[in-house]
């Protein structure tokens, strides 16, 4: 299931659109924070429409491999905070976690949103 537009939204209200790539530590990052190979520092500009297009596509990225690795039955409110913490710490580092191994273990989950 991908974020939906107030996941999105969410996503976005949390991340700086910066149009020029910037060092984000020791990676160089653009747009809501999209880290690639392609990206320089003080180079590479993008469009808002760029940017966006990407959160979207990183979002998506998150979403297929937390798909794989969640089992448990979530409403879209809570895969939208999921997506969120994956786009921030990336989606391997949740797919292999202590969160998603109790999360996997856990029922009645929509009582909890």
């Amino acid at each position: 299931m991908d974020a939906s537009n107030s996941g999105l939204a969410l996503i976005a209200g949390f991340e700086a659109c910066c149009l020029l790539a910037f060092m984000d530590g020791s990676n160089p990052a653009i747009g809501f924070s999209h880290h690639g190979k392609d990206i320089v520092a003080g180079k590479t500009i993008w469009t808002v429409e760029q940017s966006v297009q990407k959160m979207i596509d990183d979002c998506h990225v998150c979403a297929v491999v937390l798909e794989r690795a969640i089992t448990a039955t979530l409403t879209q409110k809570q895969w939208n905070a999921i997506i969120s913490l994956a786009y921030n710490v990336g989606p391997g580092t949740i797919r292999d976690s202590h969160f998603v191994r109790t999360l996997n273990s856990l029922t009645g989950l929509e009582t909890v949103a």
